[in-house]
């Protein structure tokens, strides 16, 4: 009985897994044969992706700031402001120009600034001494004040000049404006330096320079 027991265990045993080998095959070829999935057709809209999020710039990414600009030259106070002289001479213009440069070089007065369109010139400025000539070359300094505060010596030893001439038709002749810019030295009260400042001419200078140019030229006032 034992034995008879025993062959059929072993007989369903058998058969089970028999039975299970052959589910396992079956879904294995299952699987297989399952088609691939289908593309996607055009009228399908493409997935869309989400954009990453962009980080807000930080403060150190502005950028910087514009400089100032640098601070213009103060203006030159009204009674430092030298006047043209002013003189008229039987000769075509651009010779009386042409002259005029001449003169200024040989006087000792370089041309830095020329204007030949406009017949315009400006001189470098150039060391005097007031010793070189007989009566004072500047005018009285402007009064100190609430918007002036450069003292300056009343009589001055030394400084610097700069000429600026025009010439300029008039009637049959030229017409030939002259004025210097003298620089002096002057105490800023503001600062405590000591700095070169504008000083009215008195027209000593112009007028010996005048004197030059009309014998170098041979010049007729009209």
């Amino acid at each position: 009985m034992q034995a008879r027991a025993g062959r059929r265990f072993a007989v369903a045993s058998a058969v089970i897994a028999l039975i299970a080998g052959a589910l396992l095959t079956a879904s294995s070829l299952r699987a297989q044969q399952q088609p691939p999935a289908a593309p996607p057709s055009p009228g399908d809209a493409p997935p869309q992706e989400t954009a990453p999020e962009q980080a807000a710039p930080s403060p150190e990414a502005a950028p910087p700031e514009t400089p100032p600009s640098k601070e213009e030259e103060p203006a030159i106070h009204p009674d430092a402001v030298s006047v043209f002289l002013e003189r008229a001479y039987s000769v075509k213009p651009k010779k009386l120009f042409k002259g005029l440069l001449e003169t200024l070089k040989a006087g000792g007065y370089p041309p830095e600034e020329v204007d030949e369109a406009g017949m315009g010139v400006k001189t470098a400025f150039v060391e005097f001494k007031q010793k070189d000539f007989a009566e004072s070359v500047v005018d009285p300094p402007p009064m100190i004040g609430q918007h002036y505060h450069i003292l300056q010596l009343y009589k001055i030893t030394q400084g610097k000049v700069s000429l600026e001439a025009h010439v300029a038709p008039k009637g049959r002749g030229s017409e030939l404006r002259l004025r210097a810019r003298i620089l002096v030295q002057g105490l800023d009260r503001s600062r405590h330096l000591m700095i070169m400042v504008d000083r009215r001419s008195s027209g000593v200078i112009e007028s010996e320079f005048l004197v030059k140019l009309q014998e170098s030229l041979g010049l007729q006032r009209l």
